[in-house]
C-alpha cells in the first residue's frame, strides 16, 4: 500500500514548443493536476504569433528566421530544463513532432521514460488526407520518416481512438502496442451549457478549419436542400479549402448560410449555445473516419445535439440515436433529412442532448481524461 501511495506521486516534465491554450495540451495539463499530479512545464512558446511574421517574409531569409527561431526555442528549452530538479516522466505535449529528439537526449540523460503525444500523424495528415504532397514525393518520404521517428524514441505514443491507432500503425507499419488512446474530451470551463436565446428559426452551426477531413462541401449541399425551411446555417471557419467553399456557396446562391472566419475560443460558447443542432465532420477519407473531433465533445459539453458522419471511431464512445445521430460520409441528403428530423422530434432532440452530456460528465471532462492519462503514465513507470 505504501508503494502504491508514493506511485501516485509521480511528477511530470510537460515538454515542448506546444501551445499552452490549445485544448488538447489544456485539457491533459489541468486534467492530471485535478489528479493530483505534479505537472511541471519545460516550455518555450516557437508557434505563438509566428505565423504573422512568415508570412511577410520569403525565401532564405525566411528559412534563416524559422531556424534561428528554433535553435533559440531549443535553447531556452535546455535552460528551463536543467532548472527542473526532478520529475518521473516526460511528456512532449501537442505540436511536438520537432521536439521529440531533445526530449529523448534529455529524458535519456536522466534515465526517464519519453512520452509522446502523438496525437496526429503528419504523413496521414498532410499526404494522405489533405493530399498537400504526392505520395512518392522527397518530401512525404521525409515526414513518414519524421513520424517513425518519433515513433522508435518514444517509449508510449498517445492518440485519440483505438480506430486511429489502428489506422496509422497499418500506414506507417508500425507496431500498435506503444500507442495508447486518450479520448479528446472537452474544457468544462470553457464549454458548459448555458440558456439558449431562441430565434424564430431553427439554427445548425458548423465550426472548424476547412479541411478535406471535415466534409464541409457536404454542409453546404444540405443548406441548400433545406433552403426553403426555416433553417439557417452558421459555419464559422477558414483553411486549405476557403476558396473552393466559397465558389460554392455562391454557385449555389445560398440564401440561409452564414459564414464567419474566426470566433475566440471564449466567445465558442455563445455560438453554440445559440444553436439548436450543432454538426460535426463529413469527410470520407480514412482519417475521417479515424478521429472524433474537438467540435464533437465542445457540442456535447454545452448541452447541444450533434450530428456527424458514422464511423468506427465514433462508435467506439457513442450510441446512434442515443446521444448523437449519424449519418453517411459526404451524403447531403442525408444530413438534410437528419436536420428535419431533429427539427421536428422535440423529445429526441431534448434525449440526444441529455444523454450526451451524461455522456460527457462520466467521461470526458478534464478528470476524467487527466485518469486516463494518469493509468497510462503509472503503467510506463512500472514497465521501466
Amino acid at each position: 500500500m505504501e508503494t502504491r501511495k508514493k506511485q501516485e506521486k509521480f511528477t511530470v516534465c510537460y515538454f515542448g514548443t506546444y501551445l499552452p491554450e490549445y485544448p488538447r495540451n489544456k485539457v491533459l495539463i489541468e486534467g492530471l493536476r485535478l489528479q493530483g499530479i505534479n505537472v511541471k512545464e519545460c516550455h518555450y512558446p516557437l508557434w505563438h504569433g509566428i505565423e504573422p511574421r512568415i508570412s511577410k517574409i520569403k525565401g532564405l531569409r525566411r528559412k534563416a528566421f524559422l531556424t534561428a527561431k528554433i535553435l533559440w526555442a531549443y535553447c531556452n528549452l535546455l535552460s528551463n530544463h536543467h532548472n527542473i530538479s526532478e520529475y518521473d516522466v516526460m511528456l512532449v505535449g501537442y505540436t511536438g513532432h520537432f521536439d521529440v529528439l531533445l526530449a529523448k537526449i534529455l529524458s535519456s540523460f536522466r534515465r526517464k521514460p519519453l512520452i509522446f503525444d502523438f496525437f496526429w500523424s503528419m504523413y496521414c495528415t498532410f499526404i494522405e488526407d489533405r493530399k498537400i504532397f504526392l505520395k512518392n514525393s522527397l518530401m512525404a518520404k521525409l515526414i513518414k520518416y519524421i513520424d517513425i521517428f518519433t515513433y522508435n524514441v518514444s517509449d508510449v505514443l498517445l492518440l485519440d481512438t483505438q480506430t486511429h491507432i489502428k489506422y496509422i500503425s497499418k500506414t506507417l507499419n508500425l507496431d500498435e502496442k506503444k500507442f495508447k488512446p486518450i479520448w479528446v474530451g472537452a474544457d468544462e470551463s470553457v464549454f458548459y451549457p448555458v440558456k439558449q436565446r431562441r430565434s424564430n428559426n431553427f439554427q445548425i452551426l458548423f465550426f472548424g478549419t476547412f479541411i478535406p477531413l471535415q466534409g464541409i462541401e457536404t454542409i453546404i449541399k444540405a443548406a441548400k436542400l433545406l433552403e426553403k425551411e426555416e433553417i439557417l446555417f452558421k459555419i464559422i471557419g477558414k483553411g486549405q479549402l476557403s476558396s473552393r467553399i466559397n465558389n460554392l456557396s455562391q454557385s449555389l446562391e445560398l440564401k440561409n448560410c452564414t459564414f464567419v472566419e474566426w470566433v475566440p475560443l471564449e466567445k465558442l460558447v455563445d455560438e453554440i449555445s445559440q444553436s439548436d443542432i450543432c454538426l460535426g465532420i463529413f469527410g470520407a477519407s480514412i482519417k475521417a473516419s479515424s478521429v472524433i473531433p474537438n467540435k464533437v465533445f465542445d457540442s456535447i459539453a454545452c448541452k447541444k445535439p450533434c450530428i456527424t458522419e458514422d464511423s468506427p471511431a465514433i462508435r467506439e464512445i457513442f450510441t446512434n440515436k442515443k446521444d448523437i445521430l449519424l449519418v453517411p460520409p459526404e451524403d447531403e441528403h442525408a444530413l438534410a433529412k437528419a436536420i428535419l428530423t431533429l427539427r421536428d422530434n422535440d423529445m429526441l432532440r431534448e434525449n440526444i442532448s441529455k444523454n450526451a452530456y451524461t455522456l460527457f460528465l462520466t467521461n470526458f471532462t478534464k478528470k476524467s481524461v487527466g485518469k486516463q492519462l494518469k493509468d497510462i503514465i503509472e503503467n510506463t513507470i512500472k514497465g521501466t
